[in-house]
């Protein structure tokens, strides 16, 4: 059968909210730059016709110069 249509919401914590849909793969993991050091919540939250989950992540950014990757795997008919 089919996998239900999933949509991942990226919450960054600095103002910056990304919503993917039916993303199936990150090989690359998903960027962001956080242009001030602080300590930032990252909100990821899953959702399809089964339901929906999130998990919250804080990152403490003690540095601009290095790009910040967060990394989401999605598998099909489960919730993560």
């Amino acid at each position: 059968g089919e996998s239900p249509s999933t949509s991942i919401q990226l919450d960054f914590g600095d103002g910056i909210k990304i919503t993917y849909s039916n993303l199936s793969r990150t090989d690359d993991g998903i960027k962001h730059i956080y242009r001030m050091t602080g300590i930032y919540r990252v909100i990821a939250t899953a959702e399809n016709s089964l339901g929906s989950d999130s998990s919250t992540l804080f990152l403490h950014i003690t540095s601009t110069w290095i790009s910040n990757v967060i990394t989401h795997s999605c598998n099909s008919g489960e919730s993560n």
